[in-house]
């Protein structure tokens, strides 16, 4: 998502400042001018951008916390006009208020693996400090000043999503111009469930549905962010008895699904019975539930022996797998990459 700059006009000539970053820690200020300013002149390698529909311009410098950056050292000569710019800017633009509060830990924001955001890590935000100062082991607090910057950091970061004082999830999609939005899930005063868009400046529309947006496919940096912050494990949900469940048309006999991913067809296994039969309720199937005592006879089977089963299919990714027989091993594909099961006990392979 990109936020609209703002324009000024300063010293004869136009400008547009836009806003980076999602704190008062972060926040960089990006100065970019008109191509037919007279007060830069750009060398060829130099390339105009276009920002929204705000037109074309020129990137000349970039403010953080300390320091200015310059695009050119063409532009050198103009140091003074650009402090100038920025000093005015800063000054007209220096209450940026705190909108939300997140929770910094080490290796990243703190975070919850929710049902409802089932690819990775959900940052907890709170609308305000008190609430986030409760959670446990809460040490330092981070105000939000930019929220749309903030999720778009989040985003890029490996974050699945946000849930927003415990109880609203903010989902990432992309649009057909493959921007990034922000799609927030709540109850409204009437009780009924209301989905709502984030606009550029940070306010929230309800949305509707006349935005054709689709959720972030952003796997394998989602992956990557859980297997920093809970380790490298197997699975989380691997039963200390060995015994699974799985469904199909009769007893012993596995179904197979076609998994929306990679349009490949898999059997199904469940950890536990409840498991099975959720499933079974949540997709209307008629088939019937089955336990599993031996893994490695189960994945031998025909059906499967050219596509392997999924491991607990709907669950969050930190539950969730693809297990196939590999001559006689069990291999696991997992969100933190390959394991091969090796009597009781998992290894990780490559």
């Amino acid at each position: 998502m990109k936020i609209p700059g703002t324009p000024i006009r300063h010293a004869g000539g136009n400008y547009l400042l836009v806003e980076g970053g999602y704190s008062h820690d972060t926040r960089s200020i990006t100065l970019l001018a008109e191509p037919e300013n007279s007060d830069f002149s750009h060398p060829e390698r130099a390339q105009r951008i276009v920002w929204i529909d705000q037109g074309e311009w020129y990137p000349i410098a970039q403010w953080s916390v300390g320091m200015v950056a310059l695009q050119e050292n063409d532009y050198s000569g103009q140091r003074p006009l650009i402090d100038e710019i920025f000093e005015r800017f800063r000054l007209e633009q220096q209450d940026l208020p705190t909108i939300a509060w997140a929770i910094q830990g080490e290796g990243g924001f703190a975070g919850t693996l929710e049902p409802i955001l089932p690819m990775g890590l959900a940052v907890k935000v709170f609308e305000d400090e008190a609430g986030a100062a409760e959670v446990s082991g809460a040490e330092q607090l981070v105000p939000i000043t930019n929220l749309p910057n903030f999720l778009t950091h989040l985003a890029r970061e490996g974050y699945a999503g946000v849930m927003m004082d415990g109880q609203q999830p903010l989902f990432f999609c992309i649009d057909s111009m493959s921007e990034l939005q922000f799609l927030r899930v709540r109850r409204s005063d009437g009780g009924s469930m209301q989905l709502d868009i984030l606009d550029e400046q940070g306010g929230w529309l309800q949305y509707e549905g006349s935005e054709e947006i689709e959720m972030l496919e952003n796997r394998d940096a989602c992956d990557n962010r859980l297997v920093e912050t809970i380790g490298r494990r197997p699975v989380m949900s691997w039963p200390n008895d060995g015994e699974f469940w799985s469904v199909g048309p009769k007893g012993g006999s596995p179904g197979l699904i076609t998994n929306e991913e990679d349009e490949l067809s898999y059997g199904l296994l469940f950890v536990d019975e409840d498991e099975a039969r959720d499933w079974r309720e949540d997709t209307e199937s008629p088939w019937v539930s089955f336990p599993v005592e031996d893994l490695n006879h189960f994945l031998s089977r025909k059906e499967l022996e050219d596509c392997g089963a999924l491991l607990n299919p709907g669950s969050h990714r930190v539950h969730s797998g693809i297990l196939w027989l590999d001559g006689e091993r069990i291999v696991l594909d997992s969100y933190s990459g390959y394991w091969a099961l090796d009597g009781d006990e998992f290894e990780q392979v490559g």
